[in-house]
Formats: structure tokens, sequence, C-alpha cells
């Protein structure tokens, strides 16, 4: 959710920043709020540009049986702004 929200798709904030991890899974407090480390897989974590990181993990949390054109178009201009060999290193082979 924290993706979408910093690439202007949600106006929801999170409560609890969660990040995924290809390490171990915790929970840490520093103090009232919680940091997540979730456990995934390393071809979650394979890019390398940030605007694109946001939007892989941004259209995962939405779904594609539920993006809209809007988003769609959102996530376009956003990347048109990420580095092209970060976007193409991205691509799935």
């Amino acid at each position: 959710m924290l993706a979408e929200n910093l690439l202007g798709l949600s106006t929801q904030v999170p409560a609890k920043r969660i990040y995924l991890t290809d390490g171990s899974p915790r929970k840490l407090q520093i103090g009232n709020g919680a940091v997540i480390f979730k456990k995934t897989s390393p071809k979650n974590l394979a890019s390398k540009g940030k605007i694109s990181t946001l939007v892989i993990q941004a259209l995962k949390s939405i779904r594609k049986d539920r993006v809209t054109d809007y988003e769609i178009e959102k996530v376009i201009n956003h990347l048109k702004r990420e580095n092209p060999k970060y976007i193409c290193h991205s691509k799935k082979k």
C-alpha cells in the first residue's frame, strides 16, 4: 500500500511500514510505530530502479484484474522518469 501511496495511486497511508526482504522476517518496534520485514522471493526484489520497484509492488498490491486506465496512465508517466536500463533489467525473461 505504501508503493501505491508514493506513486499517487492511493491516498491511503499505511499505519504500519512493511518492507520486503529475502532475509529473516521480523518486526521492530520503534517508538509508537512498528517496522515489519516480510520474507519474499528474490525475484520480487530483482528490480534495480526505485520507480520500477515501486510500480511492480503497487501493481501487485492492486492486482491485475482491478487495475484501472487511470492507474495505468499514472504508472506510465512515472516510468517515463525511470532510467531505461533499469526498466529493461526488470523485464521478465
